[in-house]
């Protein structure tokens, strides 16, 4: 699946466990996003940033369609972070990866898959098929900075 046909995924609100680690911006200076929601890039200003075990999520004001009304309203949302569904206002869309790389992990008897970009990869080099087929093995982790999986779909 490309950027051009993914949303931002929602994040749900915290219920138990681990309590997210937050960072909430002064309504002076809140970033401003690009989100894609409903098929669409939308504009967005960050509240807060949510540092959760599993990834990032930022909450944001946006407008979003009602179908009831038939025009956008304001509400407060909170998103994963996804470098393919989020942008700042003007940067150009991150390409596609056309390779991986497996980086053996050292006494660990594992390897980490790469995005041929991710500065931290190392290794062989996979095609799609290969890393297809790596992924299924129980030893074999995505890299959470570079998330070669979302090549992969």
């Amino acid at each position: 699946m490309t950027d051009q046909q993914r949303d931002a995924r929602p994040c749900p609100p915290w219920v138990s466990g681990p309590q997210p680690r937050l960072r909430s911006y002064a309504p002076t200076e809140r970033p401003r996003l690009r989100i894609r929601v409903d098929g669409a890039w939308r504009s967005a200003t960050v509240r807060q940033r949510q540092d959760w075990p599993q990834g990032v999520a930022y909450q944001v004001d946006i407008a979003l369609p009602d179908p009831d009304l038939g025009y956008d309203v304001p509400v407060i949302r909170t998103y994963w972070w996804d470098p393919d569904t989020m942008r700042a206002p003007g940067q150009r869309p991150r390409p596609a990866a056309t390779g991986w790389q497996l980086r053996h992990m050292p006494g660990t008897g594992g390897a980490v898959l790469h995005r041929d970009d991710c500065p931290q990869a190392g290794g062989g080099h996979l095609d799609k098929a290969s890393a297809l087929i790596a992924l299924r093995e129980p030893n074999i982790e995505c890299c959470p900075q570079c998330r070669p999986e979302r090549d992969l779909q």
